[in-house]
């Protein structure tokens, strides 16, 4: 016996069950494209490990990502995140690898870029805060750029490097600052650990100024700061505390005579201090205290030895 299929009938049920295949799909689609909000326990640990994220969470591409104060994560290996990425003040994203970042990225705490790149089509903020919380580490050799495929950030979107931040430059080779320095800061520490006449970090901006708040400082690890022939770096906030800590590196001692030392102005406000400090003796080229006779009382104190090897000017008697 046959058993007839009504065509109505059987076009029907098509119908339906294509009607819940895209109802179905809808869904998977929905859920599928949530980001989550994943924010890390304060502790040491890899990306992709639970236990570096609240709830056992391991962050997948779409999610936006929080590194909280406390934290330093550590990126073991590539990968590609179009959510946002935050790293508050007081957190630390490490990277051993290269991070494709096609959402935003804001860092108010560290970012250890070392010799891997940050890229994608995002863009990214090195915050700019009072007091200053941000801090970018690089190794690489081109240091930071405003654009293109150099440096240690390399994203296509809007890059932003804040004033008020601190930049450690900690290569195994030469390195410039590249023209993503900007040309205030807050804080400037050379800590290149390469081997003689390949640990020079150079500087790419001339007129750099360190003005923070309440004193800019350039800190003198290791290796040497190449200020450039004809260049200055000045120091300059009125009645702040400004200061040069050397504890084994140098300003530029190359050169005839050191002149690619460049100058060094320091003082140039009322009331300003000045210490220079730590447990080598600083080596300047030029070295120039004021920079308009009759601006005020400007101090210097010295725990450590200096030694100028072209012209000190001072332009008025009131140091």
């Amino acid at each position: 016996m046959k058993i007839k299929i009504n065509p109505a009938k059987k076009y029907l049920q098509s119908i339906l069950f294509k009607k819940l295949l895209l109802t179905s799909f809808t869904i998977l689609v929905i859920f599928s494209t949530n980001a989550a909000n994943i924010s890390s326990n304060g502790v040491v640990g890899n990306w992709n490990s639970g236990a570096s994220w609240i709830g056992g969470i391991v962050p997948v591409a779409g999610d936006n990502v929080t590194i909280t104060n406390g934290a330093n994560i550590i990126l073991t290996g590539p990968i590609t995140q179009t959510g946002t990425i935050t790293v508050n003040s007081g957190g630390t994203l490490s990277l051993a690898a290269n991070l494709t970042s096609n959402g935003n990225m804001s860092v108010t705490g560290t970012l250890v870029a070392g010799t891997n790149i940050v890229n994608g089509t995002g863009g990214f903020t090195l915050s700019s805060n009072n007091p200053v919380t941000a801090v970018l580490q690089t190794a690489n050799i081109n240091g930071i750029t405003t654009s293109g495929a150099l440096g240690s950030i390399q994203n296509t979107g809007v890059r932003s490097f804040g004033q008020n931040s601190s930049y450690i430059y900690n290569g195994s080779t030469n390195q410039v600052t590249g023209n993503g320095l900007p040309t205030t800061i807050a804080l400037l520490s050379i800590a290149n650990t390469g081997a003689a006449g390949n640990n020079i970090v150079s500087l790419t901006n001339n007129n750099t100024t360190i003005q923070g708040n309440p004193g800019g400082t350039l800190i003198l690890t290791s290796g040497v700061f190449n200020i450039g022939t004809g260049n200055t770096i000045s120091f300059n906030n009125n009645s702040g505390i400004n200061a040069i800590t050397n504890n084994g590196g140098n300003l530029a001692t190359t050169g005839v005579n050191g002149a690619d030392g460049g100058t060094v102005v320091v003082l140039p406000g009322s009331g300003a201090n000045f210490n220079i400090s730590g447990s080598s003796s600083t080596s300047f080229y030029n070295l120039q205290i004021g920079t308009t006779p009759g601006n005020g009382n400007r101090h210097i104190m010295q725990s450590s030895g200096v030694l100028i090897n072209g012209t000190l000017t001072i332009q008025d008697q009131q140091c």
